[in-house]
């Protein structure tokens, strides 16, 4: 079980943040997964008590949300110097960019045609806004595949 828990969290985390992140970070991931979702089991727990599933959990997901943080950031350099994209998360930075740099034409005065109009204008989101979301992801895979 560990290796396919293993290999499914790598085919996530591959098609959600692409190479962003090292295969040990992968590897982590998928080691400290099930301490996340066994924290769920107490949910209703107000209090996190140190050393007990809901702080294991908590920690693990922490670790999670940092890394997501991390690969956003890279992607958000990469995407703005005209990467490809390779993931759910490029693909998501690109329609960033794109939004902003159509705001800011139209904010100038620029007559701009609507076949350059972005198919969805969407906000600025932070690191940490986008580390959620992908977060939410590599849950819903995971739980779905266990």
């Amino acid at each position: 079980m560990p290796h396919f828990r293993e290999l499914m969290c790598a085919v996530s985390c591959r098609t959600f943040v692409g190479h962003y992140m090292s295969e040990q970070a992968v590897k982590k991931i998928a080691d400290d997964y099930y301490m996340i979702t066994a924290a769920l089991e107490l949910v209703n727990f107000p209090i996190i008590i140190p050393f007990t599933k809901t702080w294991y959990g908590k920690k693990a997901a922490d670790m999670v949300l940092n890394e997501f943080s991390k690969c956003a950031a890279k992607s958000k350099v990469r995407m703005a110097a005209g990467g490809q994209i390779e993931s759910i998360l490029d693909g998501w930075v690109k329609s960033m960019i794109d939004s902003e740099n159509y705001r800011q034409r139209i904010a100038k005065g620029e007559k701009v045609d609507d076949a350059e109009k972005p198919s969805m204008l969407i906000r600025e989101f932070t690191d940490f806004e986008i580390s959620q979301t992908i977060f939410t992801f590599l849950f819903a895979s995971q739980d779905a595949t266990s």
